[in-house]
C-alpha cells in the first residue's frame, strides 16, 4: 500500500471525494466512525497515515494555532499526550489532528464565502473618474434614493469640461463633487454644497446634506454627535470648521444662523 492509497482510502472512510477538502462535517461519515477505523490500522497502515498530506496539513494547521494564546495551555497537553501515551491514544490523536484540521479548513472555506458575499460590486455611474465612481456608489449603499447616471454632468472650468469635478442634480442646491488622485489606499476628496438662486432653500436643505456628507468621510461619527456639529457650526460666523479629520468651509452670515454655501473635504475610505 502506498501514501496515495491510504489518502484515498482516508477519504473513503470521511466519505468525501479526494478531491475535496478534507471537512468531516462536509462528509457523511461520523467522527467515532473515522475512529474505530484509525484503530483498527495496523502499525505499518499507521505509519502510512502519518505520512499522507492530510495529516502533514492538519499537523502544520495545528503548529500554527498553537500561537493563539487561548488555546496554548490545552495544545501543550495534547502534545504531551502523543508523547507519553501508547499506540491506542496516539491514534486517537490522528483524529484530534483531523477534528483540528477540520475546523482549519470548514473556517478557510467560511472566510471565504464571506469574502465572495461581502466583495464589493462596483457599479459604473460616472466612467471618467474612479474616485467619483466610488463615491457616488458608496453614497448609493448609504442612502435612498440612488444618485443615477443622468443625474451627473461635468463642470465647465476654464472653458473645459472637467472630467474630475461633477455636478449633482439638485432642485434647490449646488452639489459639485471633486474628484481626487489615489495616494496609496487613500483618496482625498471635497464636495460643495452651495445654494441656486430663487431656489427657495433654508438651512434644512443644507442640514440633509451636511448630514449624509459627513457621515460618508467618517462612519464612526454618529447621526446625533454630527447634528451637534451641525448645530454648533451654524452657530456664529466661522470661516474654517473641523471634525476631527474632516476640513468645513463654511459661509454663514454674521452673527451665525443662515448659511449659504459650504465645502467639505478629507480623505474617505472606499
Amino acid at each position: 500500500m502506498t501514501e496515495k492509497d491510504m489518502l484515498h482510502r482516508l477519504h473513503e472512510v470521511v466519505k468525501v471525494p479526494d478531491d475535496e477538502c478534507m471537512i468531516l462535517p462536509y462528509g457523511n461519515s461520523k467522527p467515532e466512525e473515522v475512529l474505530d477505523w484509525i484503530l483498527d490500522l495496523s502499525d505499518e497502515e499507521f505509519s502510512l497515515l502519518m505520512k499522507t498530506p492530510i495529516i502533514v496539513q492538519a499537523k502544520m494547521f495545528y503548529s500554527n494555532f498553537r500561537n493563539n494564546y487561548t488555546k496554548k495551555i490545552s495544545i501543550w497537553y495534547l502534545f504531551l499526550w502523543y508523547y507519553i501515551v501508547g499506540d491506542v491514544m496516539k491514534k486517537i490523536w490522528i483524529v484530534v489532528l483531523l477534528m483540528l484540521l477540520l475546523v482549519g479548513c470548514s473556517s478557510s472555506n467560511e472566510e471565504n464565502n464571506k469574502k465572495e458575499e461581502e466583495k464589493e460590486i462596483i457599479t459604473e455611474y460616472y466612467k471618467d473618474d474612479e474616485s467619483i465612481n466610488l463615491f457616488i456608489n458608496k453614497y448609493n449603499k448609504m442612502y435612498d434614493p440612488d444618485i443615477t447616471s443622468d443625474m451627473i454632468s461635468k463642470k465647465h472650468i476654464g472653458g473645459i469640461d472637467r472630467d474630475d469635478v461633477v455636478i449633482i442634480s439638485n432642485a434647490k442646491l449646488e452639489l459639485v463633487i471633486y474628484g481626487a488622485n489615489k495616494y496609496g489606499s487613500d483618496y482625498k476628496m471635497s464636495v460643495y454644497v452651495g445654494y441656486k438662486n430663487g431656489s427657495g432653500y433654508t438651512n434644512e436643505d443644507f442640514k440633509e446634506w451636511f448630514l449624509k456628507l459627513v457621515k460618508m468621510f467618517d462612519e464612526n461619527l454618529s447621526d446625533s454627535e454630527i447634528e451637534n456639529h451641525w448645530n454648533d457650526m451654524i452657530s456664529e460666523y466661522r470661516s474654517s470648521y473641523k471634525i476631527n479629520e474632516i476640513e468645513i468651509w463654511p459661509n454663514i452670515s454674521v452673527g451665525g444662523g443662515k448659511i449659504t454655501y459650504y465645502k467639505i473635504e478629507s480623505k474617505i475610505d472606499f
